[in-house]
């Protein structure tokens, strides 16, 4: 069996520093890289965001979006339907299959 490639999105250590503020890395995505297959460039999309308000940190990235919290180490809440048995994602009816595709992820670290 082949290692599956992956992209990992990552916050903490010197990014989080600079702000003064000392932070443990902390893993927010590690997603395969090679699903869905590239079509076009940029492949990850251009959605990619870091901004402090106060002590706390707000972002956003690009990752692939297949339902498997392994995936996201820090938790993952979808505002579409899934199924997280079967780690799939659902149509508006709760029971279609929907493709695996590229998302924008938001995610907020408290100070």
């Amino acid at each position: 069996m082949r290692p599956v490639n992956r992209r990992s999105a990552l916050i903490g250590g010197a990014t989080l520093a600079l702000a003064g503020r000392a932070f443990a890395q902390q893993g927010l995505s590690q997603a395969p890289a090679n699903r869905p297959p590239k079509d076009f460039d940029p492949y990850l999309g251009d959605y990619e965001h870091l901004q402090a308000v106060g002590k706390d940190f707000y972002g956003v990235f690009s990752a692939n979006n297949t339902p498997k919290k392994a995936n996201f180490p820090s938790g993952i809440v979808y505002q579409r339907n899934v199924n997280w048995d079967t780690n799939t994602l659902l149509d508006v009816d709760n029971v279609t299959p929907v493709a695996i595709s590229i998302d924008p992820f938001f995610f907020k670290v408290a100070g």
